[in-house]
């Protein structure tokens, strides 16, 4: 994100307002991603009409199209620039517009890795196409005619010069840090598809009529619109009538589509094979991505194309009837994708609740009550409860956004009934918990009830009835001391590993390095098939340590563990981590200590206690000590 990053900071110095400067940017996306697709219809001699008709559905297509609440995402100008930069230099043979298209790749690149990835495919697809479209039959010769033109070995300068680039900028992270960033599994991809049928589902966050959705709402998938679909099939009504051209802009929209489906297209409970299973196994980079359904935004450029060179669709010269039935789509299309949150008028609940704190900074945990479970809050509206106090939430949302959120979503998984669970957060430096409750019936005003409120730890201290919204203190209680004590006196104990759950990297557990990371992927995510297998150098007399590291991913630390050791199995819930360290430098290196009492032997197995969705069993060292006590 470093070119929006750049334009947030201008904003920011102009206008001194932080929230000013981040909403900004997705007009100026809007504009950017607007002005490019204009300057690509210049290219292709588009009816001035048609242009701006496209252009403006290209440009903000995106925020419905892809996660909008990723703003880099936002920012997709470079795949019209590329073809309009190609399709001038293969006209005039100016070698300036080689340089352009070496800069959109490094700017778009800067604003969406993602994006940057497909943009440089995009490129090399965009060359051959083009050049192939323009002969009247394909062969060998006209392939090798290909390779040898003028105009193709200077068309790869600018994608050399891109790829030289990236590396010479991130060669020394690159060396130091590859492992933070793991080889995404296939299964992690399944997840973040979209689905087959995500153009007519709307996702329940920005809708404000979930209950009209025709198959339910999705995490990940897009949404054409109502508007969009209409359109596209008056357009296939006049199929007979579309050229050449028009006919590759809809074979591509619709193959991009299918590609955005991911590695398995599910219809009917049935899994096929999708076309990204190619570009996951086959083309360099796709494995580091986990997200095919942003692919989708090349998708949108085609059918933006398709819009903008259909010519009787979208001409001004439609009948006044036509005109008022699309404009009427599109008023409908406002009003599914504008949420409005269902909040009153908020007196001072922030200054009713600074009354309450007790210490100078308040860290408030929202959490969703619904169907008889706690969840991580996932929208706005504590945004909105606390504009202009100085009280954080690691939502995310107001104030700072606590480094560890997925930590806290995963143990909410597992633990939100434990009472001890809220003690350990109060050692986290959470302060107080919010609850909204989702399963509030207006026809009734009846609540349902959570059990964690009979907690004795958690003290009720405000209640806002018309949103729903209760506050608790934590007053923590210790019947267990959950933070990490210093163990005095360990001594270490050397040990080797002859089993595990995954074989790949298993010396990165004792290369004394905490940027090399073992990773087990049995599961594509933590589960009871995770486990390691320890031969200890010699029997501990006493008690045994065992510290496993996790370096700045906490999230992906066991969530419970069971071992064995003999004939005798040990099971270990809500393991802290070392909480002083931790709070100091959050995105260093975090550990936690599992004590094993009176085991006589040197074979040991720790294996994943829980199946957790959303974390892969990933550590970067273990330490084994025999205790004095």
């Amino acid at each position: 994100m470093y070119f929006p990053s750049i334009i947030y900071g201008i904003v920011k110095y102009i206008t001194g307002n932080q929230t000013t400067s981040y909403n900004s940017l997705f007009i100026v996306a809007s504009v950017f991603n607007f002005y490019s697709f204009l300057i690509l219809c210049k290219q292709l001699k588009f009816k001035k009409e048609n242009s701006i008709i496209g252009s403006i559905f290209y440009a903000n297509g995106h925020y419905f199209a892809i996660q909008y609440v990723h703003l880099q995402n936002q920012f997709a100008f470079g795949f019209p620039l590329i073809l309009a930069f190609i399709i001038n230099y293969k006209r005039t043979k100016k070698k300036i517009k080689l340089f352009y298209i070496f800069v959109v790749l490094l700017l778009q690149f800067f604003s969406s890795n993602y994006y940057g990835l497909f943009l440089f495919y995009f490129f090399i697809l965009s060359v051959i196409v083009i050049y192939f479209i323009q002969q009247k039959q394909i062969t060998f010769q006209t392939i090798l005619d290909f390779i040898k033109s003028k105009s193709t070995l200077r068309l790869t300068i600018p994608a050399f010069l891109f790829v030289f680039t990236i590396i010479g900028l991130y060669f020394y992270f690159f060396k130091e840090n590859l492992d933070l960033y793991p080889k995404r599994i296939i299964e992690e991809n399944v997840v973040y598809s979209n689905s087959i049928l995500s153009f007519i589902t709307l996702p329940a966050n920005i809708s404000n009529f979930p209950f009209l959705n025709l198959i339910g709402t999705t995490h990940t998938s897009s949404h054409f619109g109502y508007f969009f679909i209409i359109t596209l099939i008056l357009i296939l009504t006049q199929m007979s009538s579309l050229n050449k051209y028009q006919l590759i802009f809809l074979i591509s929209a619709i193959l991009f589509y299918f590609l955005s489906l991911g590695p398995l297209l599910k219809i009917f409970n049935v899994n096929i094979p999708g076309p990204y299973s190619i570009f996951y196994y086959l083309i360099p980079g796709f494995k580091s991505i986990r997200v095919p359904s942003r692919i989708f935004i090349v998708s949108w450029f085609f059918f933006a194309l398709v819009f903008a060179s259909s010519k009787n669709i979208l001409s001004l010269q439609l009948n006044r009837r036509t005109i008022t039935v699309l404009y009427s789509f599109i008023l409908l299309e406002l009003s599914f994708f504008t949420k409005i949150s269902e909040t009153s008028i908020l007196p001072n609940q922030a200054n009713l609740l600074l009354k309450y704190a007790n210490q100078p900074y308040m860290n408030v945990l929202f959490l969703n009550y619904k169907e008889d479970k706690l969840t991580f809050e996932t929208s706005s509206f504590p945004e909105y409860y606390f504009l202009g106090t100085q009280v954080r939430t690691p939502n995310g949302y107001s104030g700072i956004t606590f480094p560890f959120q997925y930590y806290i979503i995963n143990l909410l998984i597992h633990y939100q009934t434990n009472p001890n669970f809220y003690n350990y957060l109060y050692q986290l430096g959470i302060s107080h918990i919010g609850i909204i409750d989702k399963n509030y019936d207006s026809n009734t005003a009846k609540k349902n009830e959570n059990p964690i409120y009979s907690f004795k730890n958690l003290k009720p201290i405000f209640n806002d009835i018309p949103n729903h919204l209760s506050i608790y203190q934590i007053n923590p209680s210790f019947p267990e001391n959950l933070s990490q004590e210093e163990n005095k006196n360990p001594s270490k104990i050397g040990f080797k590993i002859s089993d595990s759950s995954f074989t790949k990297k298993i010396e990165n557990l004792y290369d004394n390095n905490n940027k090399t990371y073992w990773k087990s992927f049995s599961s594509g995510y933590q589960s009871p098939k995770d486990y390691l297998v320890f031969l200890l150098d010699r029997v501990p007399k006493k008690n045994l340590l065992i510290r496993l590291h996790s370096g700045p991913y906490v999230e992906r630390l066991p969530y419970g563990v069971n071992i064995s050791c003999l004939n005798k199995n040990f099971d270990y819930d809500l393991i802290p981590i070392e909480i002083k360290n931790f709070l100091k430098n959050p995105v260093y290196d975090s550990y936690q200590d599992v004590v094993i009492e009176n085991c006589s032997s040197n074979k040991i197995e720790i294996r994943v206690k829980h199946k957790t969705p959303y974390s892969i069993l990933m550590l970067s060292e273990i330490e084994l000590f025999e205790l004095s006590y």
